[in-house]
């Protein structure tokens, strides 16, 4: 009778490990698909929570006025008209050449650039459309301009300066200080 020899390999060590690694790379592949999914998963799900977080924060901003019983315009909208009825007068205060144009061209012009003004904020959407627009500007950073006229008096004449500001820029300058203060807050509430 015949022996095996254990100290010698078999012939069948080579296909033993080329199976078992041919297993641990399947194991690996599947762990990391697994583990790229359930990452994705979590992403869509936070970037859907955020969307309607923000989708309904402006619909509640969007919210009609009320006192008493007196119910009053959409606030946000309200706000909207406001802004692109001061931005028309400052357009027309800023440019002397439009002034001087007569009454019918002059009011043309104008109301051109209102529609401009009213696509732009889009105020002239269906309600769905329109409140879309404005959570996806909220995400996107795109708040849109802020500018104001300040008159400027030398000896006779009014002159009036018009300043642009835009409003990304301002709020982006001083997001981090509040990210910051934010963190801070939510550190000593929660590590004691």
């Amino acid at each position: 009778m015949e022996t095996p020899d254990l100290l010698q390999p078999s012939e069948q060590t080579p296909s033993l490990k080329t199976e078992e690694l041919a297993a641990a790379q399947g194991l690996r592949l599947r762990s990391l698909v697994y583990g790229l999914r359930f990452i994705f998963s979590k992403a869509l799900l936070i970037g859907v929570s955020i969307f309607l977080a923000v989708f309904l924060t402006v619909l509640l901003i969007n919210n009609p006025n009320q006192k008493e019983r007196d119910v009053g315009p959409p606030q946000l909208e309200y706000r909207m008209w406001q802004q692109i009825e001061m931005q028309t007068r400052n357009y027309l205060a800023a440019s002397p050449e439009i002034r001087e144009l007569p009454q019918e061209e002059q009011g043309e012009l104008l109301q051109s650039y209102r529609n401009v003004l009213i696509e732009e904020s889009g105020l002239n959407l269906p309600f769905l459309q329109r409140h879309l627009k404005w959570t996806i500007n909220a995400l996107s950073f795109n708040w849109g301009r802020f500018s104001y006229i300040t008159p400027v008096r030398p000896s006779v004449f009014y002159v009036l300066k018009a300043t642009h500001f835009n409003l990304n820029s301002i709020i982006l300058q001083h997001l981090p200080f509040s990210v910051l203060l934010a963190g801070s807050a939510f550190f000593i509430v929660f590590s004691g």
